[in-house]
């Protein structure tokens, strides 16, 4: 089973990793948005940009990077995004998915996240994506 935690970039643009937690409404003095915490959960959490907020694939590069939800992944020669399948549940890399169940066919990403580099996020290196096609 798979670790679940997130990242998420804050107001004053530092990484914070851990527990996610939405507030709806404001709570006591905490305002309403996306929240990353530690174990320890509120009032010791981070304020986060919810665009920025990606999930843990369980996975990690060539370097032992962790590989996160909206990564930007270089696999022989070509860059990819890490995006998320709803209906599937699982993580995909352009016709590569990972989903749960390590005996499924298309698992095939484990060894491709393995063997490619995170070369970082549309949110610190947004050139990284320039000239791709968005569809």
């Amino acid at each position: 089973m798979r670790e679940i935690k997130y990242r998420g970039r804050g107001i004053n643009g530092e990484w914070h990793y851990g527990l996610l937690t939405e507030l709806k409404r404001n709570y006591m003095r905490i305002e309403k948005g996306h929240y990353i915490s530690n174990s320890s959960g509120l009032p010791f959490a981070y304020h986060v940009r919810p665009e920025t907020v990606g999930q843990y694939t369980g996975l990690k590069d060539k370097n032992r990077k962790e590989a996160y939800h909206k990564d930007i992944v270089e696999f022989e020669g070509f860059l990819y995004s890490i995006e998320w399948d709803e209906k599937r549940t699982g993580f995909y890399l352009a016709d590569l998915v990972y989903l749960d169940d390590p005996d499924s066919e298309e698992h095939k990403i484990g060894s491709c996240i393995s063997e490619s580099l995170i070369r970082g996020n549309p949110f610190e290196h947004p050139h990284l994506l320039e000239g791709r096609d968005e569809t």
